[in-house]
Formats: structure tokens, C-alpha cells, sequence
């Protein structure tokens, strides 16, 4: 699974709901991020030079059967849903509930 992602002005590029940072000197530039599932890790690649290699963030650790993952994607969906929300209500100026 190969990701495209532009480097934030410090560097860093989102994927799925974590930040990673890939260096300085690719800010504002297009960078690959490729999944390497055997080692568990992200590679990161601009212009096919590998820049960097960092270990995938938000991995469980242990395999799932299938109603576990389920499961867990329903969770992270739930989420994602909830911090959309969350989101657009901070760009149309509406509080938070507490």
C-alpha cells in the first residue's frame, strides 16, 4: 500500500490519523510513503531516493481474527466520525460540550 502526501512547512506528512516527520528539507515537497507490513514500518521516498524509515504508528501487535478487527475498525470509524465533526464545528466557530 503506497501513500502520497505533501510535507507540512516542518516537515511532516499525515498518514491515516498520525504525523510523522520526514525532515526539514522536504517541506512543501510530495513524498511516498510505502508500507512495509513484514517489518512494520513506513518508508518514505521523494524523487525514488528512500529518505527515511519509521516504525508504523497505531499498530495492535498481534494478529486479529476477523471479528476483532471488525471490531476495531468500527471503533477508529466512530472516531474519525466524531473528530470530523469536532472539526467542523471548530471551523464554524461552535463550542464544545464539555
Amino acid at each position: 500500500m503506497r501513500y502520497l502526501r505533501k510535507a507540512d512547512h516542518k516537515g511532516t506528512v499525515r498518514v491515516d490519523k498520525h504525523h510523522y516527520y520526514v525532515g526539514k528539507e522536504l517541506a512543501g515537497k510530495y513524498v511516498q510513503a510505502e508500507v512495509d507490513g513484514v517489518q512494520g514500518q513506513l518508508v518514505f521516498w521523494n524523487e525514488q531516493r528512500e529518505v527515511k524509515r519509521v516504525a508504523i504508528k497505531g499498530l495492535i501487535g498481534q494478529e486479529l481474527g476477523y471479528e476483532e478487527f471488525l471490531k476495531l475498525r468500527l471503533k477508529e470509524a466512530k472516531s474519525e466520525r466524531r473528530l470530523a465533526g469536532m472539526r467542523t464545528r471548530a471551523r464554524q466557530g461552535i463550542a464544545f460540550d464539555s
